[in-house]
Protein backbone atom coordinates (compact mmCIF):
# COMPACT_ATOMS: atom_id res chain seq x y z
CA UNK A 1 0.00 0.00 0.00
CA UNK A 2 1.49 3.32 -1.04
CA UNK A 3 0.71 6.83 0.20
CA UNK A 4 1.39 9.77 -2.08
CA UNK A 5 3.96 12.38 -1.08
CA UNK A 6 1.36 14.94 -2.19
CA UNK A 7 -0.49 14.35 1.07
CA UNK A 8 2.53 14.16 3.35
CA UNK A 9 1.80 17.56 4.83
CA UNK A 10 -1.25 16.10 6.53
CA UNK A 11 0.74 13.55 8.54
CA UNK A 12 1.61 16.10 11.21
CA UNK A 13 -1.98 16.97 12.05
CA UNK A 14 -2.04 18.10 15.65
CA UNK A 15 -4.50 16.52 18.06
CA UNK A 16 -5.21 19.64 20.09
CA UNK A 17 -6.87 19.11 23.47
CA UNK A 18 -10.23 20.87 23.85
CA UNK A 19 -10.83 23.42 26.61
CA UNK A 20 -13.10 21.00 28.44
CA UNK A 21 -10.43 18.27 28.50
CA UNK A 22 -10.58 17.99 32.29
CA UNK A 23 -14.06 16.50 31.98
CA UNK A 24 -12.93 13.88 29.48
CA UNK A 25 -11.38 10.49 30.03
CA UNK A 26 -8.26 9.16 28.34
CA UNK A 27 -10.48 7.11 26.05
CA UNK A 28 -12.50 10.20 25.10
CA UNK A 29 -9.29 12.00 24.18
CA UNK A 30 -8.12 9.17 21.90
CA UNK A 31 -11.51 9.27 20.21
CA UNK A 32 -11.18 13.04 19.75
CA UNK A 33 -7.71 12.64 18.22
CA UNK A 34 -9.15 10.38 15.54
CA UNK A 35 -12.21 12.57 15.02
CA UNK A 36 -10.05 15.68 14.60
CA UNK A 37 -7.69 13.96 12.16
CA UNK A 38 -10.65 13.43 9.86
CA UNK A 39 -12.33 16.77 10.57
CA UNK A 40 -9.22 18.79 9.69
CA UNK A 41 -8.05 16.91 6.61
CA UNK A 42 -10.84 14.90 4.97
CA UNK A 43 -11.15 15.66 1.26
CA UNK A 44 -14.96 15.94 1.31
CA UNK A 45 -15.94 19.08 3.23
CA UNK A 46 -19.53 17.83 3.54
CA UNK A 47 -18.37 14.63 5.28
CA UNK A 48 -20.72 12.65 3.08
CA UNK A 49 -23.54 15.14 3.65
CA UNK A 50 -23.58 15.30 7.45
CA UNK A 51 -22.71 17.62 10.31
CA UNK A 52 -19.47 16.14 11.61
CA UNK A 53 -19.44 18.38 14.68
CA UNK A 54 -22.85 17.11 15.77
CA UNK A 55 -21.70 13.56 15.10
CA UNK A 56 -18.86 14.10 17.57
CA UNK A 57 -21.19 15.41 20.30
CA UNK A 58 -23.64 12.58 19.75
CA UNK A 59 -20.87 9.99 19.88
CA UNK A 60 -19.51 11.35 23.18
CA UNK A 61 -23.01 11.07 24.67
CA UNK A 62 -23.91 7.65 23.28
CA UNK A 63 -20.63 5.74 23.70
CA UNK A 64 -19.37 5.08 27.21
CA UNK A 65 -15.81 4.44 26.01
CA UNK A 66 -14.79 2.65 29.17
CA UNK A 67 -12.30 0.45 27.34
CA UNK A 68 -10.04 0.72 24.29
CA UNK A 69 -12.32 -1.64 22.39
CA UNK A 70 -15.30 0.64 23.02
CA UNK A 71 -13.25 3.66 21.93
CA UNK A 72 -12.25 1.94 18.70
CA UNK A 73 -15.88 1.02 18.13
CA UNK A 74 -16.86 4.68 18.49
CA UNK A 75 -14.16 5.75 16.04
CA UNK A 76 -15.13 3.09 13.53
CA UNK A 77 -18.79 4.06 13.79
CA UNK A 78 -17.87 7.64 12.83
CA UNK A 79 -15.66 6.55 9.93
CA UNK A 80 -18.36 4.25 8.57
CA UNK A 81 -20.67 7.23 8.04
CA UNK A 82 -18.27 8.65 5.42
CA UNK A 83 -18.96 5.88 2.93
CA UNK A 84 -15.23 5.75 2.18
CA UNK A 85 -13.61 2.33 2.70
CA UNK A 86 -10.13 3.83 2.41
CA UNK A 87 -10.55 6.00 5.53
CA UNK A 88 -9.89 3.40 8.20
CA UNK A 89 -8.83 2.92 11.80
CA UNK A 90 -5.68 0.84 12.19
CA UNK A 91 -5.02 -0.70 15.58
CA UNK A 92 -1.43 -0.45 16.92
CA UNK A 93 -0.24 -3.71 15.34
CA UNK A 94 -1.67 -2.87 11.91
CA UNK A 95 -0.40 0.70 12.07
CA UNK A 96 3.08 -0.55 12.98
CA UNK A 97 3.03 -2.94 10.04
CA UNK A 98 1.95 -0.31 7.52
CA UNK A 99 4.42 2.34 8.66
CA UNK A 100 7.21 -0.19 9.12
CA UNK A 101 6.75 -1.63 5.64
CA UNK A 102 7.56 1.77 4.15
CA UNK A 103 11.15 1.60 5.38
CA UNK A 104 12.21 -0.97 2.83
CA UNK A 105 13.78 -4.29 3.69
CA UNK A 106 13.16 -7.64 2.04
CA UNK A 107 9.58 -8.82 1.92
CA UNK A 108 8.05 -11.57 -0.13
CA UNK A 109 4.50 -11.84 -1.30
CA UNK A 110 2.18 -13.36 -3.86
CA UNK A 111 1.70 -10.47 -6.30
CA UNK A 112 -1.95 -9.48 -5.81
CA UNK A 113 -3.16 -5.88 -6.11
CA UNK A 114 -6.34 -5.51 -4.03
CA UNK A 115 -9.00 -2.90 -3.44
CA UNK A 116 -12.41 -2.60 -1.82
CA UNK A 117 -15.39 -3.61 -4.00
CA UNK A 118 -17.28 -0.64 -5.39
CA UNK A 119 -20.51 -2.25 -4.22
CA UNK A 120 -20.13 -2.13 -0.44
CA UNK A 121 -22.69 -4.92 0.00
CA UNK A 122 -20.24 -7.33 -1.61
CA UNK A 123 -18.19 -9.21 0.97
CA UNK A 124 -14.52 -9.75 0.33
CA UNK A 125 -11.65 -7.84 -1.27
CA UNK A 126 -11.45 -7.23 -5.00
CA UNK A 127 -8.50 -8.42 -7.07
CA UNK A 128 -7.53 -5.46 -9.25
CA UNK A 129 -4.75 -7.37 -10.99
CA UNK A 130 -1.93 -9.84 -10.46
CA UNK A 131 1.71 -9.07 -11.06
CA UNK A 132 3.15 -10.76 -14.17
CA UNK A 133 5.13 -13.85 -13.24
CA UNK A 134 3.97 -13.79 -9.62
CA UNK A 135 2.62 -16.76 -7.64
CA UNK A 136 -0.88 -15.29 -7.93
CA UNK A 137 -0.73 -15.01 -11.72
CA UNK A 138 0.68 -18.52 -12.10
CA UNK A 139 -2.16 -19.89 -9.99
CA UNK A 140 -4.77 -18.46 -12.35
CA UNK A 141 -6.22 -15.79 -10.04
CA UNK A 142 -7.85 -13.16 -12.26
CA UNK A 143 -8.81 -9.48 -12.00
CA UNK A 144 -12.32 -8.84 -10.64
CA UNK A 145 -12.34 -12.05 -8.62
CA UNK A 146 -12.82 -11.76 -4.85
CA UNK A 147 -10.58 -12.84 -2.00
CA UNK A 148 -13.04 -14.07 0.61
CA UNK A 149 -10.56 -15.62 3.04
CA UNK A 150 -6.82 -15.47 3.74
CA UNK A 151 -5.66 -18.52 5.68
CA UNK A 152 -8.28 -18.79 8.44
CA UNK A 153 -9.29 -15.11 8.35
CA UNK A 154 -12.44 -14.07 6.43
CA UNK A 155 -11.90 -10.83 4.51
CA UNK A 156 -15.41 -9.47 5.15
CA UNK A 157 -14.80 -6.18 6.95
CA UNK A 158 -11.01 -6.58 6.66
CA UNK A 159 -8.96 -3.53 5.66
CA UNK A 160 -6.65 -3.73 2.66
CA UNK A 161 -3.80 -2.89 5.04
CA UNK A 162 -4.50 -5.97 7.14
CA UNK A 163 -4.90 -8.12 4.04
CA UNK A 164 -1.56 -6.91 2.69
CA UNK A 165 0.06 -7.92 5.97
CA UNK A 166 -1.45 -11.41 5.81
CA UNK A 167 -0.39 -11.96 2.21
CA UNK A 168 3.23 -10.97 2.82
CA UNK A 169 5.70 -13.13 4.67
CA UNK A 170 8.97 -15.01 4.43
CA UNK A 171 10.00 -16.39 1.07
CA UNK A 172 8.98 -20.03 0.67
CA UNK A 173 6.12 -19.94 3.18
CA UNK A 174 2.60 -20.76 2.04
CA UNK A 175 -0.56 -18.69 2.33
CA UNK A 176 -3.97 -20.13 1.50
CA UNK A 177 -6.59 -17.90 -0.14
CA UNK A 178 -10.22 -18.59 -0.89
CA UNK A 179 -11.18 -17.03 -4.21
CA UNK A 180 -14.69 -16.45 -5.55
CA UNK A 181 -15.57 -15.65 -9.15
CA UNK A 182 -18.65 -13.43 -9.20
CA UNK A 183 -19.45 -14.30 -12.83
CA UNK A 184 -19.57 -18.06 -12.29
CA UNK A 185 -20.19 -18.11 -8.50
CA UNK A 186 -17.36 -20.61 -8.35
CA UNK A 187 -15.21 -20.79 -5.20
CA UNK A 188 -11.79 -22.39 -4.95
CA UNK A 189 -8.93 -22.57 -2.48
CA UNK A 190 -5.51 -21.61 -3.79
CA UNK A 191 -2.24 -22.39 -2.05
CA UNK A 192 0.33 -19.70 -2.83
CA UNK A 193 4.02 -19.95 -2.03
CA UNK A 194 5.42 -16.51 -1.21
CA UNK A 195 8.32 -15.39 -3.33
CA UNK A 196 10.52 -12.33 -3.82
CA UNK A 197 8.64 -10.15 -6.27
CA UNK A 198 10.73 -8.77 -9.06
CA UNK A 199 8.89 -6.13 -10.98
CA UNK A 200 9.62 -5.74 -14.65
CA UNK A 201 7.63 -2.56 -15.07
CA UNK A 202 8.33 -1.81 -18.72
CA UNK A 203 8.50 -4.04 -21.76
CA UNK A 204 8.63 -2.96 -25.39
CA UNK A 205 8.61 -4.40 -28.90
CA UNK A 206 9.01 -2.99 -32.39
CA UNK A 207 6.47 -4.30 -34.91
CA UNK A 208 7.31 -4.21 -38.61
CA UNK A 209 4.81 -2.84 -41.12
CA UNK A 210 2.09 -5.41 -41.62
CA UNK A 211 2.98 -7.38 -38.50
CA UNK A 212 0.41 -5.42 -36.49
CA UNK A 213 -1.87 -4.80 -39.43
CA UNK A 214 -0.64 -1.30 -40.24
CA UNK A 215 2.40 0.95 -40.21
CA UNK A 216 5.57 0.17 -38.27
CA UNK A 217 4.62 0.54 -34.62
CA UNK A 218 6.06 0.46 -31.15
CA UNK A 219 4.34 -1.52 -28.39
CA UNK A 220 5.06 -0.58 -24.77
CA UNK A 221 3.70 -2.65 -21.90
CA UNK A 222 3.59 -0.84 -18.55
CA UNK A 223 2.59 -3.14 -15.68
CA UNK A 224 3.08 -0.76 -12.72
CA UNK A 225 4.82 2.44 -11.68
CA UNK A 226 8.01 2.66 -9.65
CA UNK A 227 10.69 5.30 -9.20
CA UNK A 228 12.53 4.34 -12.41
CA UNK A 229 9.52 3.71 -14.64
CA UNK A 230 9.53 7.03 -16.46
CA UNK A 231 13.23 6.64 -17.30
CA UNK A 232 12.55 3.17 -18.72
CA UNK A 233 9.58 4.39 -20.77
CA UNK A 234 11.56 7.33 -22.11
CA UNK A 235 14.32 4.97 -23.23
CA UNK A 236 11.78 2.61 -24.82
CA UNK A 237 10.19 5.48 -26.78
CA UNK A 238 13.59 6.68 -27.94
CA UNK A 239 14.58 3.18 -29.11
CA UNK A 240 11.27 2.50 -30.86
CA UNK A 241 11.38 5.86 -32.60
CA UNK A 242 14.91 5.19 -33.86
CA UNK A 243 13.67 1.90 -35.33
CA UNK A 244 11.06 3.74 -37.37
CA UNK A 245 7.85 3.50 -35.33
CA UNK A 246 5.06 5.52 -36.95
CA UNK A 247 2.69 4.99 -34.03
CA UNK A 248 2.77 3.75 -30.43
CA UNK A 249 0.56 1.42 -28.43
CA UNK A 250 0.82 1.94 -24.67
CA UNK A 251 -0.67 -1.00 -22.79
CA UNK A 252 -1.96 -0.05 -19.31
CA UNK A 253 -4.34 -2.98 -18.90
CA UNK A 254 -4.27 -4.45 -15.39
CA UNK A 255 -1.84 -1.75 -14.25
CA UNK A 256 -2.90 -1.10 -10.65
CA UNK A 257 -0.76 2.01 -10.23
CA UNK A 258 2.15 2.55 -7.87
CA UNK A 259 4.27 5.70 -7.76
CA UNK A 260 2.13 8.78 -8.42
CA UNK A 261 5.18 10.82 -9.43
CA UNK A 262 6.17 8.19 -11.99
CA UNK A 263 2.70 8.31 -13.52
CA UNK A 264 2.97 12.08 -13.91
CA UNK A 265 6.46 11.83 -15.37
CA UNK A 266 5.41 9.22 -17.94
CA UNK A 267 2.69 11.63 -19.12
CA UNK A 268 5.41 14.26 -19.59
CA UNK A 269 7.17 11.93 -22.03
CA UNK A 270 4.25 12.32 -24.44
CA UNK A 271 2.91 15.79 -23.56
CA UNK A 272 4.87 19.03 -23.97
CA UNK A 273 2.36 21.51 -22.59
CA UNK A 274 -0.78 21.47 -20.49
CA UNK A 275 -2.02 20.13 -17.17
CA UNK A 276 -1.31 16.51 -16.25
CA UNK A 277 -3.51 16.14 -13.16
CA UNK A 278 -5.29 18.24 -10.56
CA UNK A 279 -5.25 17.52 -6.83
CA UNK A 280 -8.45 18.61 -5.07
CA UNK A 281 -9.36 18.69 -1.40
CA UNK A 282 -12.37 19.98 0.53
CA UNK A 283 -11.66 23.54 -0.62
CA UNK A 284 -11.28 22.69 -4.31
CA UNK A 285 -8.16 22.36 -6.45
CA UNK A 286 -5.16 22.94 -4.21
CA UNK A 287 -2.40 21.73 -6.51
CA UNK A 288 -1.79 20.70 -10.09
CA UNK A 289 0.98 19.15 -12.14
CA UNK A 290 1.92 20.51 -15.57
CA UNK A 291 3.96 19.24 -18.48
CA UNK A 292 7.54 20.51 -18.52
CA UNK A 293 8.23 21.02 -22.25
CA UNK A 294 10.44 17.93 -22.11
CA UNK A 295 8.45 15.40 -24.12
CA UNK A 296 10.37 12.65 -25.89
CA UNK A 297 7.64 12.48 -28.55
CA UNK A 298 4.59 14.74 -28.43
CA UNK A 299 3.21 14.10 -31.91
CA UNK A 300 3.48 10.48 -33.06
CA UNK A 301 -0.01 8.87 -32.92
CA UNK A 302 -0.58 7.11 -29.60
CA UNK A 303 -3.18 4.51 -28.61
CA UNK A 304 -3.59 3.61 -24.95
CA UNK A 305 -5.10 0.25 -23.97
CA UNK A 306 -7.07 0.23 -20.70
CA UNK A 307 -9.47 -2.02 -18.79
CA UNK A 308 -11.11 -2.44 -15.40
CA UNK A 309 -7.73 -3.25 -13.86
CA UNK A 310 -6.26 0.12 -14.89
CA UNK A 311 -6.19 2.02 -11.61
CA UNK A 312 -4.75 4.91 -9.59
CA UNK A 313 -1.54 6.28 -11.16
CA UNK A 314 -2.39 4.49 -14.41
CA UNK A 315 -5.68 6.40 -14.47
CA UNK A 316 -3.82 9.66 -13.86
CA UNK A 317 -1.73 8.92 -16.95
CA UNK A 318 -4.74 7.84 -19.02
CA UNK A 319 -6.74 10.93 -18.06
CA UNK A 320 -3.85 13.24 -18.90
CA UNK A 321 -3.35 11.73 -22.34
CA UNK A 322 -7.08 11.72 -23.11
CA UNK A 323 -7.94 15.24 -21.91
CA UNK A 324 -4.92 16.73 -23.67
CA UNK A 325 -6.02 14.92 -26.86
CA UNK A 326 -2.63 13.29 -27.05
CA UNK A 327 -3.94 9.73 -27.27
CA UNK A 328 -6.96 7.62 -28.10
CA UNK A 329 -8.05 5.37 -25.22
CA UNK A 330 -9.30 1.93 -26.23
CA UNK A 331 -10.80 -0.78 -24.03
CA UNK A 332 -13.01 -0.83 -20.94
CA UNK A 333 -13.86 1.78 -18.32
CA UNK A 334 -10.98 2.01 -15.84
CA UNK A 335 -11.21 0.99 -12.18
CA UNK A 336 -11.87 4.35 -10.52
CA UNK A 337 -9.42 4.73 -7.63
CA UNK A 338 -8.79 8.43 -7.32
CA UNK A 339 -8.28 9.12 -3.62
CA UNK A 340 -5.04 10.03 -1.85
CA UNK A 341 -4.58 8.78 1.70
CA UNK A 342 -2.24 9.75 4.48
CA UNK A 343 -1.61 8.22 7.89
CA UNK A 344 -2.20 10.03 11.18
CA UNK A 345 -0.73 8.42 14.30
CA UNK A 346 -2.78 8.47 17.50
CA UNK A 347 -1.26 8.68 20.97
CA UNK A 348 -1.89 5.01 21.82
CA UNK A 349 0.08 3.76 18.80
CA UNK A 350 -2.95 3.21 16.60
CA UNK A 351 -3.62 5.37 13.58
CA UNK A 352 -6.14 6.57 11.05
CA UNK A 353 -5.76 6.34 7.30
CA UNK A 354 -7.53 9.45 6.00
CA UNK A 355 -8.48 10.29 2.42
CA UNK A 356 -7.15 13.85 2.18
CA UNK A 357 -7.45 14.64 -1.52
CA UNK A 358 -8.62 13.25 -4.84
CA UNK A 359 -7.26 13.13 -8.35
CA UNK A 360 -9.02 15.02 -11.11
CA UNK A 361 -8.19 14.84 -14.80
CA UNK A 362 -7.03 18.05 -16.54
CA UNK A 363 -10.70 18.72 -17.41
CA UNK A 364 -11.52 18.48 -13.66
CA UNK A 365 -13.30 15.15 -13.97
CA UNK A 366 -13.28 13.02 -10.81
CA UNK A 367 -11.71 9.61 -11.24
CA UNK A 368 -12.80 8.09 -7.92
CA UNK A 369 -15.49 5.39 -8.17
CA UNK A 370 -16.24 6.50 -11.74
CA UNK A 371 -13.15 5.60 -13.69
CA UNK A 372 -12.34 6.90 -17.15
CA UNK A 373 -14.45 5.99 -20.17
CA UNK A 374 -12.32 5.13 -23.22
CA UNK A 375 -12.79 6.89 -26.54
CA UNK A 376 -13.36 3.48 -28.11
CA UNK A 377 -15.09 0.96 -25.85
CA UNK A 378 -14.09 -2.66 -26.46
CA UNK A 379 -15.30 -5.44 -24.17
CA UNK A 380 -12.69 -7.74 -22.69
CA UNK A 381 -12.46 -11.31 -23.83
CA UNK A 382 -12.42 -14.04 -21.21
CA UNK A 383 -10.50 -12.97 -18.12
CA UNK A 384 -9.43 -9.68 -19.71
Amino acid sequence: IKFSSVAAVAIGIAAAVPLYASALTEENLIYLEAWRAVYQAYYDGTYNGQNFLRLKERTLKEYKMQSREETYAAIESNLSTLGDPYTKLLDPSKFAFVTGSKKGGQSSGVGIEIAYPKDRSVEGLLVVNTQPGSPAERSGILPNQLLVQIDSSPTAGMSIYEAAGLLKGEKGTVVSVLVRDEKTSGVRTVELTRDALRRTNVGSKFCEAGEAGGEPSGYIRLSSFSDQTDLEVRKAVRDLKSQGSAEYFLDLRNNGGGSFDAGVNVARIFIDQGTIVNIADAKGIKDYYDAKNAAEDSSTPLTVLVNGGTASAAEVLSGALQDNKRAVLVGERTFGKGLIQTLVRLSDGSGVAVSVAKYQTPNEVDINKKGITPDVVVAAEGGG
